[in-house]
């Protein structure tokens, strides 16, 4: 499964079969570790690392198609933190769009699948500063004000 960072919500769930076939009955091996370089080397371990890779090429597909998005720190006047910087590809003049949260989430009907929170949109912001971990932003329009855990994304 693949959750939503921000909201908790799961964006996606996949699930993965493969079977091995033996020659005799199979004997779970009790002397080498399983993740071991042993255990890779055998028929059940070759299945796991084909199903194991093929997870991951398809988280990283989801993953691809999830919106870039980030969380404000810390907000003081026109200047703004966030939590993401170089390593996310974040860069010197990037225009971005800052949300608020809603106070409660959205739930079906009956309750039962959460949805995540509505947002309303708040300020732009322009990147004036990238650190490998980290960024500064500065609002675009001084009278908005952000809080620490506002929601900001790439401006469309």
């Amino acid at each position: 499964s693949v959750y939503d960072g921000i909201s908790g919500a799961q964006v996606t769930s996949h699930r993965m079969a493969g079977s091995v076939t033996y020659g005799q009955p199979f004997e779970f091996p009790v002397s080498t570790p399983v993740m071991a370089d042993k255990f890779f080397a055998g028929p059940t371990g070759q299945a796991t690392n084909k199903i194991m890779n093929a997870m991951i090429v398809e988280m990283a597909k989801v993953i691809r198609q999830l919106p870039f998005t980030a969380r404000v720190v810390q907000a003081k006047g026109v200047r703004v933190q966030l939590d993401v910087g170089g390593i996310s590809q974040l860069k010197v003049g990037d225009v971005l769009m800052a949300y608020k949260l809603a106070d409660s989430p959205l739930r079906s009907v009956h309750g039962q699948q959460f949805f995540g929170f509505a947002e309303t949109p708040t300020a732009a912001l322009v990147v004036k500063q990238v650190q490998p971990l980290f960024a500064t932003a500065e609002l675009e329009n001084d009278r908005a004000q952000l809080n620490a855990g506002d929601v900001v994304r790439f401006a469309w």
